[in-house]
């Protein structure tokens, strides 16, 4: 996709995510999900819920344990990052 230059954002990588979680290949969703918070992108709580049940359905329950560690942070880096730009500072 980044050769013939669409831009990679939230949407898409849910749209992606979701594919594969109607494939069953959860596997791989969960390292499309580590790849989007290492660029910056968070999935929407829908598409991380399905993914989530998909996972505690096949019984990998550390799995989807450790996944909801990485995006909690993210997401708190992200408010935090958020709020403090709001309020005129920029780290």
């Amino acid at each position: 996709m980044l050769d013939s230059g669409h831009v990679i954002d939230n949407e898409v990588y849910e749209h992606v995510i979701d594919g594969l979680c109607n494939i069953a290949q959860v596997n791989i969703a969960v390292l499309v999900v580590e790849e989007a918070i290492q660029k910056g992108c968070y999935v929407g709580l829908v598409v991380y819920d399905r993914l989530n049940k998909k996972l505690l359905a096949l019984n990998k329950v550390e799995t989807a344990y450790k996944l909801f560690l990485k995006v909690k942070d993210a997401r708190k880096n992200a408010n935090l990052q958020r709020f403090w730009r709001a309020h005129g500072w920029h780290f």
